[in-house]
């Protein structure tokens, strides 16, 4: 006996973007910047909510979002300031849904081929041993009613990197596939134009978070003769002054010896290079707010002194949603800078060890954090922090690290 099944459509929420709606309303708004959208311009909103409703992804589900990276520019007196500019992401997988889409409207056939690899030599291959070191190149075909649309990314070009200019734990690990997506998505772009435009997933984006490579430093008969472990210069003594007003003697000296891990009595007894460190690790720490309130947190116990954001109210019984408390947003911070993991590859391994794909730390609950807290403490804790990483983030795709 053949059965009828009927579709019904999921219930409407206060997020659900009407057919009929032009902006996002004042609830969708919060929401937003709840998830990670933050020093959003109404005029980089309304252009996120026209590619919303042009792409049809959901970005409250984090289907697409938009993520503000920090630029230089001149202001109306000719002065160079810093301004935060907005690009609209999504995974590779927001791309297949949108081609996909597309063709479905127009009645149109679709196909993507599989990557290929060019090695040194010239060839193009259609399996990447790791023996071959790094392909140059790869590229992805996509037929769109027959016709082809052929992408190739380089591989330098769309590279993300470490401070010191090595591969980060992501494209070290994989640098076939991450590559291999990159040129997908220059596939998926080249045949559905209009559908795409502005809108590029995270691992073409990646490089965009890539540090500046370090100059090279000149040997003079000085810095030759000097002892090994150079003691903290004036200028790093002045500029730890100036990060640390406001923020108690007593404190300042448990967050000094926090972030360099070992005990201190006074700032004056640090290495150059550890203060290099911490003033970076401070840096860091003040941009996600004022340097008194993430020490204060910092250096809570970890049942956490500071008051967890407010827990949405469940729509119907079910395990409670508990959000990731400010001390472990704090702590998770800390230990990604101690790693060297820099914002390119951060929310991908995140991401990977909570084993879902998120846009900002801010979407995981108390439980993920902590997790993904305790790995990367014992990663720090081996004797080869990386080889650990690496390791962790392999297990995890192999089902362990729970």
């Amino acid at each position: 006996m053949t059965e009828m099944v009927t579709y019904t459509p999921p219930a409407q929420t206060a997020l659900t973007i009407g057919d009929e709606q032009h902006q996002f309303t004042e609830a969708q708004q919060q929401a937003l910047t709840h998830i990670g959208v933050e020093n959003a311009s109404q005029g980089d909103l309304a252009v996120f909510f026209h590619v919303v409703k042009r792409t049809g992804l959901d970005p409250f589900a984090r289907q697409i979002y938009m993520i503000g990276r920090q630029a230089s520019e001149r202001d109306a007196a000719g002065n160079w300031v810093k301004v935060t500019k907005q690009t609209i992401q999504t995974g590779i997988d927001g791309y297949r849904l949108i081609g996909r889409r597309a063709a479905a409207r127009t009645g149109e056939t679709i196909s993507v081929e599989a990557p290929e690899w060019c090695r040194d030599n010239g060839t193009w291959v259609p399996v990447w041993s790791a023996a071959w070191g790094l392909p140059l190149a790869a590229r992805v075909t996509i037929r769109r009613d027959g016709q082809p649309f052929t992408a190739i990314a380089n591989f330098d070009e769309y590279k993300q990197t470490k401070r010191d200019g090595s591969l980060n734990a992501m494209w070290t690990q994989r640098p076939a596939g991450q590559i291999a997506k990159c040129a997908e998505a220059a596939a998926w772009r080249m045949a559905f134009p209009q559908d795409l435009a502005d809108v590029y997933t995270d691992d073409e984006m990646g490089q965009a978070d890539n540090p500046p490579p370090a100059k090279p430093r000149r040997e003079t008969a000085a810095t030759l003769l000097a002892p090994a472990e150079s003691a903290i210069t004036a200028e790093q003594w002045r500029t730890l002054g100036a990060l640390f007003k406001g923020v108690d003697a007593d404190k300042q000296l448990r967050i000094t010896a926090q972030l360099v891990e070992r005990e201190i009595t006074s700032p004056k007894e640090l290495t150059e290079a550890e203060a290099s460190e911490l003033i970076r690790a401070l840096e860091d720490l003040a941009d996600q707010g004022p340097l008194a309130d993430m020490v204060e947190a910092l250096l809570a116990p970890e049942s956490g002194t500071v008051e967890p954001a407010p827990e949405p109210a469940a729509a119907e019984p079910g395990p409670v949603y508990k959000p990731a408390t400010q001390a472990q947003l704090t702590k998770l911070h800390t230990v990604l800078t101690k790693l060297d993991i820099g914002d390119g590859e951060k929310h991908q391994i995140v991401g990977t060890l909570a084993r879902r794909e998120i846009s900002t730390t801010k979407h995981l609950n108390r439980d993920e954090i902590g997790r993904v807290i305790d790995t990367l403490d014992g990663c720090l804790k081996d004797a080869d922090p990386q080889k650990a990483l690496d390791f962790a983030l392999a297990s995890v795709d192999e089902g362990g690290v729970s």
